[in-house]
């Protein structure tokens, strides 16, 4: 008898998921064969969001110090050695790294660990990597409460569908749509050569990453014009290199990391707002400058309100940001906001996720995170240069509400806020997928069928803490587990390199490689006891 295990998506959330099944079956030998089959049809370890083929102008925007591919604490802590380094580690073979690397070098990093992964696994598991991209899952014996627990995965392309003990699905964004349909990450094949005029659906991170390829290429020397089309026309604003944002994350207080939230049921969008603004003001303080409390909460209330600024403000803001960031400049209450936002980052994961917000607030707090980004989450300093040097040499145009992209006949026209018209010979929609599930993907098939249910007002699938899929009634799934992107507001804060976020992955190792320690029939009732066990 055999352990069959499906990994579905290999991007870093499945490495992450795989490294900690390895490391528990190394620790606890499995008493029967394990086979593990891992479906990615793009790099394994990277997934095409960190292809190592993108060009290194398209920066992370994560701090190249806290990409790590092993455990460094806990009882399965990895030592760095040079078999299994962290991302700096690994570069310091070749040279040094940069603050925020280009996403490239993280993907080959990330290629490099999961080969280790896989090397590591060899004398537990049998691991076959299959680039295929999986269409549908199912139960093998068809019903839609899998009395053996176990399943059928197909692939596209036709074949036999394969049946497994223990499916994972880390499917992140889902795989990348044919060259017909745009999709961001596909931004670096765009053909965009110099003097196009290019709209823009969105002013986020992914208009920097367009703006500095275009950089890169020389596009702007050649009269490339990009015209970044928002609601508010608002910039993401710059985070502050490491030493800044050590230095101003010191002034929070212990309420950011956890002390004091509300028990779970209890957490309310009032209470987190509350934090924030508190936090953020400590933040101002440390600059003596007087009331904070009041600056900052009037900051909160426009970037929740997304008020429309002009273009010359949107570089002002942008401006401060930098100088802000650098060290050059005392924070202002929008960096101050995203010091703090950044700082509580862990409390939120940690208090909010598995259904702990009180009824109705799911919603509440989605609106406040996502007008946080803003300032939370922008682009590093060399992105958010790139981008004020070309907003100042009007390269790069913002326009908002009430502006709007329309076509005429075979043209496609922008239409200004003021009524003027520019010919565009290109629009790119630089918003990527939303989280949650991705509609027509496996999943989005199993929860079509009541196979797996979202939370009441939330995007991503209803999980248990090791990663098993719960059904619509709230008892488990027997077999089916999901991480990452696709849990999203159920879980919250999927960032996909930061590892030690959540332990999802840790708890699915742990649970499949005891499976394999027992030895025990894979279709037994102690194994499947769960199915009948109280609603979550």
């Amino acid at each position: 008898m055999t352990l069959r295990v499906a990994v579905v998506g290999a991007g870093p959330k499945g490495l992450h998921a795989l490294e900690r099944l390895i490391g528990h079956l190394r620790e606890h030998p499995p008493q029967i064969p394990v086979q593990i089959d891992v479906f990615e049809p793009s790099v394994p370890g990277a997934g095409p969001a960190y292809a190592p083929t993108l060009p290194h102008a398209v920066l992370m925007n994560l701090r190249s110090d806290l990409v790590d591919a092993w455990p460094r604490s806990g009882r399965q802590a990895v030592a760095a050695d040079d078999a299994h380094p962290d991302l700096t580690g690994w570069a310091r073979h070749g040279g040094s790294i940069a603050e925020y690397a280009p996403r490239a070098q993280v993907g080959a990093y990330l290629q490099f660990a999961f080969e280790q992964v896989a090397a590591d696994g060899g004398a537990v598991a049998q691991i076959q990597v299959r680039r295929a991209c999986v269409e549908a899952i199912r139960p093998v014996d068809g019903r839609h409460h899998p009395s053996s627990g176990r399943w059928l995965v197909q692939t596209t392309g036709g074949g036999p569908a394969d049946a497994f003990d223990e499916v994972l699905l880390a499917t992140g964004h889902g795989p990348l749509p044919g060259p017909a349909t745009f999709d961001a990450r596909r931004l670096a094949e765009l053909p965009l050569p110099p003097g196009m005029t290019i709209a823009t659906r969105g002013f986020g991170l992914t208009t920097l990453d367009l703006v500095r390829l275009l950089e890169a290429r020389g596009a702007f020397d050649g009269g490339t014009c990009v015209h970044a089309v928002s609601r508010s026309g608002r910039p993401p604003l710059a985070k502050p290199a490491r030493e800044v944002e050590a230095e101003l994350r010191a002034r929070c207080s212990p309420v950011a990391a956890g002390a004091g939230w509300p028990p779970a049921g209890a957490l309310t969008t009032a209470f987190i707002r509350e934090v924030v603004v508190n936090e953020a003001s400590r933040v101002l303080r440390g600059h003596g400058p007087t009331g904070c409390d009041r600056q900052v909460r009037a900051e909160l209330a426009e970037i929740e309100a997304r008020t429309v600024v002009t273009p010359v403000d949107a570089m002002a803001r942008l401006r401060r940001s930098i100088d802000a960031a650098s060290g050059v400049a005392r924070p202002d209450p929008a960096t101050a906001l995203g010091v703090a936002w950044r700082a509580m980052q862990g409390a939120v994961v940690a208090c909010g996720s598995f259904g702990a917000f009180a009824a109705g607030e799911l919603a509440q707090f989605r609106a406040l995170a996502y007008a946080l980004e803003l300032t939370g989450f922008g682009p590093p300093l060399a992105s958010a240069t790139s981008l004020l040097s070309a907003l100042e040499a009007g390269a790069v145009r913002t326009h908002s509400a009430p502006a709007r992209l329309t076509s005429r006949g075979a043209s496609r026209l922008l239409i200004t806020a003021d009524g003027d018209e520019v010919a565009i010979d290109r629009v790119i929609d630089t918003v990527l997928p939303a989280p949650g599930v991705v509609a027509g993907s496996p999943l989005d098939l199993l929860l079509e069928q009541g196979l797996v249910a979202t939370s009441p007002d939330g995007r991503g699938v209803r999980i248990e803490r090791d990663g098993t899929a719960l059904r619509p009634s709230g008892r488990p799934q027997p077999g089916l587990a999901v991480i990452g992107r696709p849990t999203e507001d159920w879980v919250l804060g999927n960032d996909t390199l930061l590892r030690d976020t959540h332990d999802v992955a840790e708890q699915w190792g742990a649970r499949v490689a005891g499976l394999a320690a027992t030895g025990r029939s894979l279709a037994s009732p102690q194994r499947l006891a769960a199915a009948g066990g109280a609603p979550r």
